[in-house]
């Protein structure tokens, strides 16, 4: 018995799943993205499914017409007539995540960063108001209000600062701030 010849996992889910026919490469590559078949970095995309149209045109699988100056593909009776078993698929979702993950992370520390500065300035800006009202008794009423001003701000600034490092925490990644 002759082995079912495997091919990659994108083509068989666009060619045979959902039979696609009469396509140019920019077709091809936005049904794939559109599938999540393929990293989301559209150039990216369009070399690795170029480098699979090339194959298969090699294998006799494809051919090509020209169309108003435009190169469309078309699948061969060879291909129509044959069975086929797909690799399994070298991109997974999960790697993705990963990389988003490792974006929200850089974002985050950015964050963290900013609040912190923030913070230090918050914190600074109370010590001179308390030392304004030791050394002005007479402008501690109005004073007053300021400082607890700057105090709430810097108890929200903490939140933010304890709020972001746990979120940091909790992402595991590699990378530190």
């Amino acid at each position: 018995m002759k082995a079912v010849p495997k091919i990659n996992a994108i083509m068989f889910k666009l060619l045979i799943e959902k039979e696609m026919n009469n396509f140019t490469v920019v077709e091809l590559r936005n049904a794939a993205l559109d599938a999540n078949l393929l990293p989301q970095d559209p150039n990216e995309a369009r070399k690795k499914i170029y480098r699979q149209i090339l194959n298969f045109q090699r294998k006799g699988w494809l051919n090509t017409t020209e169309v108003d100056g435009s190169k469309r593909y078309v699948v061969s009776d060879e291909f129509l007539a044959q069975s086929f078993a797909s690799h399994k698929a070298k991109y997974q979702q999960p790697k993705t995540s990963r990389l988003i993950q490792n974006d929200d992370k850089k974002v985050l520390c950015e964050e963290l960063s900013c609040h912190k500065g923030e913070l230090e300035i918050t914190l600074g800006e109370i010590q001179e108001y308390q030392s304004l009202i030791a050394r002005f008794p007479s402008l501690g009423v109005s004073l007053s209000k300021l400082l607890y001003e700057a105090q709430i701000r810097s108890a929200n600034l903490l939140g933010k600062v304890k709020a972001v490092t746990a979120t940091i925490d909790s992402l595991r990644s590699e990378t530190k701030c």
